[in-house]
């Protein structure tokens, strides 16, 4: 406690006195800016790449693609929103590099997608934009991998005398620990990061297959973003084993001889919804897709990485709910992808994903700290924690929203205002919107998993959310998801009601 405590202040010191001294130099130093200029602030280049950040490095890219003046301002200067990059444009400050883009297409009058996509193509485009961008493993392999992590202690702050620098990174990984277990990957082992991280590349390398770019002969900003990651993966550090990109699946598991009755560890059936939780609602999907006896177990009981849906089988635990698919596959020997070819199903992997790591984290916000959640938390709190005396179930209640509030913050959703949260989710359900189409499913007249995880979505938000963005927008701009929704619960619950009557007494 003594050292933590002394290590604390002492980083605190110095990124006072570090953080003032900067500060003055920078208004001493500042440089003027030719006027119709933008001025972006990144991170420093790597000695292998224009920049170690896919963000920046993106961000870059399109304003080259753009042909966009710009001017770069290198070092630690973070926006407002406590994120890098950013950009300053007429005295107008804008963080986040996706609403940078978009504020520079406007004001610009630029778009390098318009010319050559259809709609269909943008809405694939977005799809593997946010994959990439929101679940692949880079985070962690830079900060916490015994590959990596030296070499960007040594290359962010080696110039430091030999303690500090020590002190000033364990403050940085203990920060990015936190935010990474918030976001979810961080709660995986280091090997089940790595295989997240090759399906999404995967996926990426079918849809590109022997093109030039992504879609043809003209690069999109997709295509930036593919650049971006894989420059500051690959090219970052010379001879460095990446593990990103020599990366090994799990070794397939014996089927045990034995078979019990597998047990679906999962949150209660909400007064709407089988399930107000999109990623339980998946499971038990595919777990009816595939016809796979299960039993519920609604009880609060998580797993041990601290989340839910999870599943019990033959005296083995799995936790998460794509690991316990991966595990059921091979268990099972079933698949309900079998009908798709190699394209479709790196683009069912990028919509799926986009759907869990991006959009969700609009729903966790609408649900637990906006006003359209209100009532379904007030009685959520009443049913779990009614019974307890007057400061203890407000005090319990505070607790969650204060925890919520903090995944949010370290996934990165939570730094946006709330129109722009709900515009971010809107984009990506417009996005599904228009590969859908006019198709029953997604990819023809046969579900794939990809179904089963744009239904949980919607049944656990629009439908489970009335009045709600969501229930908004699935009414009047992509009512095709509401119909896809619906024929999805007449084929696999045609139980619905009934469940929903038996079990919300349970919430």
């Amino acid at each position: 406690m003594k050292t933590e405590l002394l290590v604390g202040i002492t980083t605190a010191a110095f990124f006072i006195v570090y953080f003032l001294t900067r500060a003055r130099r920078r208004k001493q130093n500042k440089r003027p800016v030719k006027p119709g200029t933008v001025v972006l602030h990144q991170f420093l280049p790597s000695p292998l790449s224009l920049s170690g950040s896919p963000p920046c490095l993106k961000l870059e890219t399109f304003l080259r693609m753009a042909k966009i003046p710009y001017e770069s301002r290198y070092g630690l200067k973070f926006s407002k929103k406590g994120k890098i990059p950013w950009i300053e444009f007429n005295e107008e400050e804008i963080a986040d590099s996706n609403f940078c883009i978009r504020f520079l297409r406007n004001e610009f009058k630029v778009d390098v997608d318009c010319s050559h996509l259809s709609d269909a193509e943008k809405g694939l485009a977005h799809s593997i934009q946010t994959t990439l961008e929101e679940n692949t493993a880079l985070f962690y392999y830079r900060f916490f991998s015994p590959d990596y992590a030296m070499y960007t202690r040594m290359q962010l702050f080696g110039h430091f005398s030999w303690p500090l620098r020590y002190l000033i990174f364990y403050v940085i990984q203990k920060r990015c620990r936190r935010d990474v277990w918030s976001q979810g990957i961080g709660r995986h082992s280091e090997q089940e990061i790595y295989e997240i991280a090759e399906r999404d590349l995967l996926a990426a390398s079918a849809v590109l297959g022997e093109k030039k770019f992504l879609f043809g002969d003209k690069p999109c900003l997709a295509d930036a973003v593919l650049f971006a990651f894989v420059a500051c993966a690959s090219w970052i550090k010379q001879r460095t084993t990446c593990n990103l990109t020599k990366m090994q699946i799990f070794k397939k598991k014996k089927i045990a001889a034995k078979r019990e009755t597998l047990i679906l560890h999962q949150f209660a059936p909400t007064e709407l919804s089988v399930s107000g939780s999109p990623p339980c609602l998946k499971l038990e999907t595919f777990l009816r897709m595939t016809k796979i006896p299960y039993r519920n177990d609604h009880r609060l009981k998580f797993s041990k990485k601290g989340k839910m849906p999870w599943i019990e089988f033959n005296e083995q635990e799995i936790a998460d709910s794509n690991f316990c698919i991966l595990f059921l596959k091979r268990e099972f020997k079933v698949d309900i992808d079998y009908h798709l070819n190699e394209t479709e199903k790196a683009i069912a992997h990028s919509v799926r994903t986009m759907l869990e790591e991006n959009t969700y984290w609009a729903l966790v916000y609408c649900r637990w700290l906006s006003a359209f959640g209100k009532e379904y938390r007030r009685k959520l709190f009443t049913k779990k924690f009614g019974h307890l005396v007057f400061p203890l179930k407000h005090l319990i209640a505070h607790q969650i929203t204060k925890k919520i509030k903090q995944d949010l913050w370290g996934h990165g959703m939570g730094r946006h205002s709330e129109q722009e949260l709900y515009g971010i989710a809107q984009r990506d359900l417009l996005a599904v919107s228009e590969i859908l189409g006019q198709k029953k499913f997604l990819f023809g007249d046969k579900p794939c998993l990809a179904d089963a995880a744009l239904f949980a979505f919607i049944a656990a938000s629009a439908w489970d959310l009335p009045k709600s963005p969501f229930d908004e927008l699935i009414e009047t701009k992509a009512q095709n998801l509401h119909t896809h929704a619906q024929r999805m619960k007449e084929l696999y619950y045609p139980d619905w009601d009934e469940i929903i009557s038996r079990n919300t007494n349970l919430v």
